[in-house]
């Protein structure tokens, strides 16, 4: 099949910072050189940063979403809200205008609630694009990357052709509440070399903060900053002065100015993907012990880089593979004993990360996708 065309809905896309955006970067770069894909769209949340559109010959890019719901009054809630469903009423309509059959739409779960915590749990109007589309003989896939997402995709599985899991857990636990299972495939994350990024020049930018332990991430609660501050100060208290050098957006802004008044913690913000290599490797341990990850793409870039990490419990691949880096609970204690440990320890058996080769996974994705190589 050729002069295909795929659009890409992500919350996320570089030059904004997190997982969501390196992994839509990896397969957005991949794609471009299949000689079958004439056109890529990406439909991205808008931020008043960067510019609504950046368009090439191939590559179109649009941040016209309005952003995810964040933690200000109702009323700003509400506002957003509005503006939500109309940009994505705008971008729906065009799109449905410009797909064709066998053409292809790949997007993150985060697009399928709306409000959930107000009890809006279905994006009705995206929901209907996708009915739409598959009557024009569109594939569709869904892609979830964090187990949060997977109470919303029941709805969703009538009008997707594909659904793609992350990790086990997260294939394990949709299989669980869908109905089509055989519609939920197992692809790993797709892992770029670090290395290119590592700079001794950069180091000296972080050696002030030493020693620390490094989190990455999105900076909201149940990422488990709240208990790995706690942790950090029970070991201080212990005589392990340590510091907590925090990196990512300021998602939950009241959380943030929470973690500015520590004077043990250092916020640094979002910060690019070379930055993120470098302050992870000049740490003393990368921790991120989250109550929502499936695969977390921090711990497998900490693996990459040779350096030790904590994982959260409930990731089946770090279970098998390297189990001391596990956290068994996920409260303060627990974790400060984990990271006493794993200070201390010598040798650690590392993570094999092999199955994440980014040439390995994309040729999953492909035969997904229906393209040749």
């Amino acid at each position: 099949m050729s002069n295909r065309t795929i659009l890409y809905l992500t919350p996320l896309y570089p030059p904004e910072r997190g997982g969501a955006a390196e992994y839509f970067s990896i397969l957005v770069d991949e794609i471009k050189k299949n000689k079958d894909v004439t056109r890529i769209y990406v439909i991205s949340s808008y931020n008043w940063s960067f510019p609504i559109k950046s368009l090439s010959s191939q590559i179109k890019i649009y941040r016209l979403i309005y952003p995810k719901l964040g933690t200000g009054s109702a009323l700003k809630k509400i506002i957003a809200l509005t503006l939500n469903i109309l940009s994505s009423l705008i971008v729906f309509v065009i799109f449905f205008c410009k797909l064709h059959k066998n053409d292809i739409v790949h997007f993150h779960s985060s697009f399928c609630p709306l409000w959930p915590k107000r009890g809006l749990k279905v994006n009705w109007p995206f929901f209907i694009f996708l009915k739409m589309l598959g009557l024009k003989g569109i594939i569709r896939i869904m892609d979830i990357r964090d187990r949060l997402s997977i109470p919303h995709i029941r709805t969703y599985e009538e009008v997707v052709d594909h659904i793609i899991c992350a990790s086990e857990n997260i294939y394990k636990d949709a299989k669980k509440v869908l109905l089509h299972t055989q519609k939920c495939v197992h692809i790993p994350i797709p892992l770029r070399g670090l290395d290119q990024f590592l700079d001794p020049k950069e180091f000296e930018r972080y050696q002030k903060y030493r020693p620390y332990i490094a989190f990455v991430g999105d900076i909201v609660r149940e990422k488990g900053i709240c208990e790995l501050v706690k942790a950090v100060e029970i070991l201080r208290n212990k005589g392990i002065l340590l510091s907590l050098v925090v990196v990512g957006p300021p998602t939950d802004k009241k959380l943030v100015s929470e973690l500015e008044s520590i004077d043990f913690v250092v916020y640094l913000g979002p910060k690019s993907h070379k930055d993120v290599a470098n302050i992870m490797y000049v740490s003393e341990l990368i921790a991120l012990p989250s109550h929502s990850e499936g695969m977390p793409r921090v711990c497998l870039e900490a693996a990459q880089l040779g350096k030790k990490f904590l994982a959260p419990p409930g990731i089946p691949e770090f279970e098998r593979g390297c189990p001391e880096v596990v956290t068994r609970i996920l409260l303060p204690n627990e974790i400060a004993e984990k990271i006493d440990i794993l200070l201390h320890k010598k040798k650690l058996s590392f993570y094999n990360i092999s199955v994440h080769n980014e040439m390995t996974v994309m040729q999953e994705l492909k035969a997904l996708y229906k393209i040749k190589n």
